[in-house]
This record gives C-alpha cells, structure tokens and sequence, in this order.
C-alpha cells in the first residue's frame, strides 16, 4: 500500500513537473500590461515561446488580441528590421496597443494600434534577439524564412482558434524587413499547404529592395534636399565615376565623407526635419566607425526607434548611435514586473534593441527583388510604403529598384504617378504601380507617405493605417 502510493505521488510530481516545463516554454496570456495608465483599455494578449526546429530557437513572441472579436479578424505580422532588431520595438513605439512614454515606464493606449482591426503578432527574430533563445549564430535570409515559418506553426498548434485554416493574414514591418520579407513569403508560398493560412500580401515600410540602389542613391537624396553643396556632391560623384556603389576605396572614402557631414551637422539620417541629440555628445560608435574608413552598414544605423530629445532620456550616458535615444525601451523591458507580466524567461543578458554581434555576422540578400516575381505569379501583392523624408533607406532607391525590375520583367503599369489621399481627404502622399500579365492580384506598389521618417508607421500612423486597411479591404 505504501509502495502503491508512494509511486502514484512520483508520477504526479513528474507529470506536475512536465506541465509547468510545457507552460514556460508556451504562449500563456498576459493579464495586464505593466505602466499602462489608462484603467479603461488592457489589450487581451498572449506571450512566450514559439519552438522552431529546423534551427532550433525559443522565438520569444507576443500577440495582441483584436479589441473585438478576434476570433473572426484577420492576421498580421509585424516585423522590426535590423536584421538582427527586435519587433517589441513596433510592439513599444509603433503600432502596438500601447506606446511607450519618454520616463520608460508610462504606457498610453496608442490610438492608432493596429489591434484595432487585426490580431497581431511581433515575434523577435532570428537567434538571440530580445528575449529569445537560440544556439545558433551565423545566420541569412533563408534560415529566417525557415524559421518564421516553424513559428507560425507552433503558435497555429497553440491557439489554433486563432490561425484557423483559411483565415487571411499579411506579413509587415520595415528596414531589412524589405528582405525579411520577400525571402520569406516565396518560402511560405511553396509550403502553403502545411499551413491552410491565406496569405493576402506584404506591406514594407522604407524597406531595402537592392543594394545597389539603397547604396547609390543617399547622395543624391542628400543633394535634392540640400543637405550637401553641389560642389561637394559632384566632387563625390567624379571621384565614384558617377557610381556612389562603387567599392572602390577612394569612392568609398568619398561617399563617407558625405555621411559624416550629416552626422557631425547634428541631422537626424532617419527623419531629415528633425535634430539629432547635441552634436558634443555625437562621440559614438557611428562617427568613429565612418571616421576609421569603414563601409556604412544599414546593420549599423538599425538601431533606433524613437528620437525624443536630448532633455528627455533617462540617462545622461551616451547612446550606441547618434540621433538615437533607446533608454526608454531598454529600461522598460529589463524591469522585472514586465519581464514577468510578458512570460519571459531564462534569459541570461539584459533586453536589447539589436543584437549587434548577429547583425554583423548576418548574410544579408543583396539583392531581394530577385524574390518579387514569384510571390506576384502566385497572385500575393507587395506594397511598398516609404517615408520621403527617411534618408537611411531613402524613397528614390525604393523608387529606383522596383521600376527597374517592373522593367527587366515587362509588368504592365496600371497606376500612373499620382496622389493619394488620407482618411481625411488630405494629401497622403505619391504612388506608383504594376501588375503580372495585366492581374490585379499580383501587383506591385510603391507609395510614398509625405512626411514620413524611416518609421512612418510611427511619426505618419494615421496615414499609414489608412494605407494598409485599404491594403487589406478593412476600411
């Protein structure tokens, strides 16, 4: 009799001891968002861990539930950059339910949250970012794809009530996410099937689209606006042989030459209206790095969210970056309450907004319109939406790849250069676009957002939610 129960109360401590195991390492709901002050508005959420095997990670993810009925709403991804930046950056400052205030503590219901119309999930991608887990370290844009597309899985095989087969879902966000992407909806499109998810479309915010062109054209960009003389421009231009990609390295001394004259005037490269923080204090990694000769990487730049100003950080330290203030983020997520609130666990090292060591051994795509042509066959459309004031991933380089491509596959034109218009009649912007074999289904646009910084999802949030329900046939 003891014996008998004695092994009946190991077996429950083993079983008990295998749940709890299985919870932390799962998507659990999160009963309320620490900071947020309004007591009239908690978001329904789920956080944790979605399991990846192919390269095995622990994807630290949160999804914001839809304000009503979100079991028959659509379904989006919201993707940061970098490669190598965390999505809780869209989560805290962009297009989550709440935005993060400048004390890093206080949260206010964001008026235009994307949950407003759509479940939402931002995932923190790939390897150790944010809070997730992985051994792996050299990565590109193809294990990406891989990896997204285990994610998803896993989270369609927790809360399936969510990811119901059938049910229509778009894949966003912005900077590398122009890679991100395109790699990984022409992945997914090939392994459909394994999911039953409809994939309506892509909606990039200033993404790169080629090199070349992302490389080529931030000179020019700084010359239309006045940022540089002409005769330091064209100085540049006959030293580059009228190539500003060229890996030459007096082309390359030149074109740095170019950016340090915005860093050192005190301009903030992602939204060229507005100042950087104190030029004195712009004695960081960016200025010695170009100083040293070094190419300019958008790894480098893809540090930074948010730009309040100098009298507003938490700390008086210097930032990784110039232009950037990222205290606010960081200070809220490595708080133990939230840490705790969003399920996080096991994590060894402070919450950053990159990992720097993964972004500078990260392969990236050269050239990610190669992707395109596939995913529009397949009758998913790509829209392109850019800040025409970002000069990082500059409008006339997004502009630039997409007609040379329309071009080089002989797409049909269906929308000439022309305004559009906000929810308020107002002038949203210019937009251009084309088709495969004259389909609607399978087009490709690019939209300008007037007044738009690198993230226009953000300083433009009004317009750019008007853009992507008229995207997604929501308003």
């Amino acid at each position: 009799q003891n014996m008998i129960s004695s092994s009946h109360i190991f077996l429950a401590l083993v079983c008990l001891y295998i749940h709890a195991t299985c919870i932390t390492c799962q998507m659990s709901r999160v009963t309320h968002l620490p900071g947020l002050s309004d007591a009239g508005y908690q978001p329904k959420m789920y956080s944790g861990y979605l399991k990846t095997k192919t390269h095995p990670c622990d994807v630290f993810s949160v999804l914001v539930l839809a304000d009503e009925s979100p079991d028959t709403k659509p379904f989006i991804v919201f993707q940061n950059g970098g490669p190598g930046a965390s999505s809780l950056q869209g989560f805290i400052v962009e297009t989550g339910p709440a935005l993060l205030e400048s004390d890093g503590k206080t949260l206010l219901p964001n008026p235009e949250r994307w949950n407003k119309f759509a479940n939402v999930l931002f995932m923190e991608l790939p390897g150790d970012v944010g809070f997730s887990h992985s051994k792996v370290q050299n990565w590109n844009d193809e294990m990406f794809a891989v990896t997204f597309f285990e994610a998803l899985q896993d989270l369609q095989n927790q809360l399936p009530q969510f990811l119901k087969p059938g049910t229509p879902i778009w894949l966003t966000g912005e900077s590398y996410f122009g890679a991100y992407g395109v790699v990984t909806m022409a992945h997914i499109l090939k392994n459909t099937n394994r999911l039953g998810l409809d994939f309506r479309g892509l909606f990039i915010g200033n993404g790169v689209s080629n090199r070349y062109f992302d490389d080529k054209t931030p000179p020019l960009f700084m010359r239309e606006h006045a940022i540089i003389s002409e005769h330091a421009y064209l100085e540049a231009f006959q030293t580059c042989g009228g190539d500003f990609s060229q890996q030459t390295e007096d082309c390359q001394q030149a074109v740095h030459g170019l950016w340090l004259s915005v860093f050192f005037a005190g301009m903030n490269p992602y939204n060229i209206y507005d100042t950087c923080i104190p030029v004195q204090t712009v004695q960081n990694a960016t200025i010695q790095h170009l100083s040293s000769g070094k190419p300019l990487s958008l790894a480098l730049l893809e540090n930074a969210r948010h730009f309040p100003s100098a009298s507003s950080r938490i700390s008086a330290q210097p930032d990784p970056l110039p232009c950037v203030s990222i205290k606010q983020m960081e200070h809220y997520f490595n708080q133990e309450s939230v840490q705790k609130a969003l399920n996080v666990r096991d994590v060894p090292h402070k919450w950053t907004i990159v990992d720097q060591d993964l972004s500078l051994l990260y392969n990236q795509t050269a050239n990610p319109t190669a992707y395109i042509l596939p995913i529009l066959q397949s009758n998913v459309p790509i829209r392109y939406f850019s800040g025409d004031i970002d000069l990082i991933v500059n409008v006339k380089g997004t502009l630039t790849s997409i007609e040379t491509f329309a071009r080089q596959h002989h797409l049909d034109s269906f929308t000439e250069w022309g305004a559009w218009k906000d929810r308020n009649g107002r002038l949203g912007g210019f937009n251009i676009g084309w088709s495969v074999n004259g389909s609607r289904s399978g087009e490709v646009r690019v939209v300008t957002v007037r007044g738009g910084s690198h993230m226009a999802a953000s300083n433009r949030a009004r317009q750019v939610v008007d853009l992507l329900q008229r995207f997604m046939g929501t308003d």
